[in-house]
């Protein structure tokens, strides 16, 4: 085969060199729109905000060298341009003291910041030093000072209780109470991924207003302009809640051990455990304030078919334009309210009003019992309330009384111990598809739907079979498009004789990791805080549109792990605290990237909560909080947006490697919840043994688990330990990696269908 018709089965379109810039039609309106509406107005004392004629103090380093995203594979975007924050204001034609804003230009280009190295990443940055004489000048001469304190999160590597990180530095602590002394108006932007400690803005008498302007991608100094000149009003809200002190967090006890991380703290995760003792919150979780004020207003509760319709009324009550925020939490019996449905308006002029529908999926009723292995619903008064946080429930607006407990839907369960987990296996193993070495069947004919997947797997060899459990083996692979992440596939010459593509992956889910200068989008916390999933849609379909300009394949995210802890450090990549929100979200960025024919890899399944020694920790959690809040928002993702791939993680849960784990993958994933897609290794995995059949261990342990290919992958796998030999102790059975190969080809044969790749053959 041509190495030119290599590169067209790697691609999925022409194998044509193309230019190393591509600015994808609507991506940077896009990502201005997403960015603006993710932004979450926490102050606005007298109204300092928005800033129109008045004279500016921008104070703060992250004014130039700003903070566009977080650190590693999720962040590590070639990005087509970057507008900073004060870039971002000055086109906005603000009228900034020009004297400090070049000050800090230069300062900032004599005083470079480095990243640092992976895992030990700057998570702030020194401070430009100011005399007392440079801010009483600044002070005299404007009549506002606006600070920019930064701070990042990365891959890796957590935050620590430090100066720096999860606190504020000495640097910023001086300047904040500088500019205090000196200004009467006094507003703080925080460009922040993760969550930081924020009782400090009580500490300054003059700081009027606050702002999360979270890290928005290219266009975050021009959506940060939006929304402080009044151009957009604020209508984001708070994914997580933001606590008085760290030590107020339910799991920060329980956080950051490296070996064993005990999720001790079970349902009580964020405001559900923060719910009892409101007097620990600073700011609850969904709370957002806007330039104008709104009046929500319930219209009854109504059953639907598979749930029910709260209908609302959201009026604009203030003097300028907005989008409003219907929130609807769930009262169960014996629980803290629950986020349940969530409606935001369309902008809303003063004394305009929009009338909402609301629907809650019936099973937001259930809970699991693990003494039963079931789904049930609790006797007792389940209430539906319109507010505007978990602690500020404002309207009941119906409720439902169950007289008895039912049990829903029974389950196996994921938490066997071994002994019953070896014979499960046992039970479940897969047939032979039969084999035909002699058939002459080409992989395009199953494509095209000549020909069935059976009878073309039936062909293969152990071989064969084997290599489709891997990817081709390095990072940036020569078979795809530059800097790709790995490919999987046709990686042999073998296998793309009999039609196979080569498969190729893109790091995300802040934007493509490849070598060409793509859209750097905003963080997954910004995309949550919008509460607009139609906006996260729309981004992502762009972001479609760019992967098949440079002949991606699949997208590795989004990622939707739980901010259990705001010290994790891939926070920033993450949606909430909430499974809820977060299986919304990560729904609509689904949506957007398969309705144009490419994959999304949700990721990591499951309990990648922290990132210290993330290849070893064990993630112990029971059952009950298992399902109910770490993989709630993944079955979310797969009964509504259907994904195509699936990335387990790292770590273990509950003493087994997510990449070994047959009860999550094979069990929950497979059985129960009906995923019939891919299911990949994040990078590289850990050598093991099987406790249930000890012969058999690594790659045959990964693919026995149900986990399809390894990647990268790379001709370490152990190619002999997968030839059958009728002994499962001891190594696969053929009908094991035939099915396996099936999955795989199954995935290749949909995604070329959805690229219309038959019609090029």
């Amino acid at each position: 085969m041509s190495e030119e018709k290599v590169l067209e089965l790697a691609q999925g379109i022409s194998a044509e060199v193309v230019g190393d810039r591509y600015n994808t039609p609507g991506m940077a309106d896009a990502i201005r729109r997403a960015g603006a509406e993710g932004i979450v107005l926490l102050r606005n004392d007298d109204d300092v905000l928005p800033v129109g004629d008045e004279r500016l103090a921008l104070f703060g380093r992250c004014q130039v060298d700003t903070f566009y995203v977080g650190y590693g594979s999720g962040g590590d975007v070639k990005a087509l341009h970057k507008v900073s924050v004060l870039d971002g204001l000055e086109a906005a034609g603000l009228r900034l003291d020009k004297e400090l804003s070049r000050s800090y230009r230069e300062w900032c280009g004599a005083n470079p910041v480095s990243a640092g190295e992976w895992g030990r990443w700057a998570y702030s940055y020194p401070e430009m030093p100011l005399d007392e004489e440079q801010i009483r000048r600044a002070a005299a001469e404007n009549d506002k000072a606006i600070v920019v304190i930064g701070r990042a999160a990365g891959e890796d590597g957590d935050l620590s209780l430090k100066e720096g990180e999860y606190y504020l530095s000495q640097d910023e602590r001086e300047l904040l109470s500088q500019i205090d002394k000196n200004f009467e108006q006094v507003i703080v932007l925080l460009n922040i991924g993760n969550i930081i400690d924020l009782s400090w803005l009580s500490d300054y008498s003059h700081i009027k207003g606050a702002m999360i302007i979270w890290q928005l991608g290219q266009e975050m100094g021009h959506a940060v302009a939006d929304v402080v000149t009044g151009r957009i009003s604020p209508s984001g809200h708070l994914t997580q809640t933001i606590a008085r002190r760290y030590e107020d967090y339910p799991s920060s006890a329980y956080f950051g051990d490296p070996d064993r991380n005990e999720y001790k703290e079970g349902l009580d995760v964020g405001y559900r455990g923060l719910y009892r003792t409101p007097e620990r919150i600073l700011y609850p979780f969904g709370y957002g304030l806007s330039y104008t004020t709104f009046e929500i207003t319930g219209r009854g509760l109504s059953e639907a078919h598979g749930g029910f319709v709260m209908g609302a009324e959201i009026r604009n009550t203030g003097r300028r334009s907005g989008k409003g925020l219907a929130q609807v939490y769930l009262k169960k019996p014996n629980r803290s309210p629950e986020l349940a449905a969530f409606v935001k308006s369309d902008e809303l002029a003063p004394g305009e009003s929009e009338y909402v529908e609301l629907f809650i999926e019936k099973d937001q009723l259930d809970v699991f019992d693990p003494d039963s292995c079931s789904y049930i619903r609790e006797k007792g008064d389940y209430g539906f309330f319109l507010g505007n946080s978990p602690i500020d429930l404002y309207s009941r607006q119906g409720s439902i009384c169950i007289d008895r407990r039912q049990i829903v839907k029974k389950c196996e369960t994921i938490t066997e111990s071994s002994d019953q987990l070896k014979q499960r296996i046992i039970d479940n193993m897969p047939d032979e598809i039969g084999t035909a070495s002699d058939q002459r069947i080409d992989f395009s004919s199953v494509i095209k739907g000549e020909k069935r997947l059976c009878d073309f797997v039936a062909q293969l060899s152990p071989e064969e079979l084997s290599d489709l459990s891997r990817g081709e083996g390095p990072m940036d692979s020569s078979l795809s498009v530059k800097g790709n992440t790995g490919v999987f596939g046709g990686i042999t010459e073998r296998l793309r004789s009999r039609g196979i593509p080569v498969v190729n992956t893109s790091d995300g889910p802040s934007g493509l990791r490849i070598n060409y200068y793509c859209a750097l989008l905003p963080i997954g916390t910004a995309l949550a805080a919008s509460y607009n999933p139609l906006l996260v849609e729309q981004m992502y379909e762009r972001e479609a549109d760019e992967m098949k300009h440079y002949g991606v394949d699949i997208f590795l995210g989004p990622g939707m792990n739980i901010q259990r802890n705001p010290l994790c450090g891939r926070n920033f990549e993450y949606y909430s605290e909430d499974p809820y929100l977060t299986g919304r979200i990560a729904s609509a960025a689904v949506r957007g990237l398969e309705r144009h024919g490419a994959a999304a890899c949700i990721k990591h399944f499951a309990c990648n909560d922290q990132e210290t020694n993330r290849n070893r920790n064990d993630s112990c959690v029971d059952e009950r909080t298992l399902r109910e809040i770490y993989l709630k928002a993944f079955y979310m993702v797969i009964r509504d947006a259907h994904p195509k791939c699936i990335m387990t993680s790292y770590n273990k849960v509950n003493g087994i490697w997510s990449h070994y784990n047959y009860d999550l993958v094979t069990t929950l994933l497979r059985r129960e919840w009906g995923f019939k897609g891919l299911v990949i290794t994040d990078w590289w995995m850990q050598m093991a043994e099987s406790p249930e059949f000890p012969g058999v261990r690594d790659n045959a342990y990964r693919v026995r688990a149900g986990v399809n290919v390894l990647m990268p992958g790379g001709l370490g796998v152990d190619v002999a330990s997968f030839i059958h030999d009728d002994n499962i102790e001891r190594t696969l059975t053929l009908g094991e990696l035939q099915k396996n190969a099936a999955e795989v080809l199954g995935f290749i044969r949909d995604l070329k269908r959805d690229q219309d790749y038959g019609s090029c053959l």
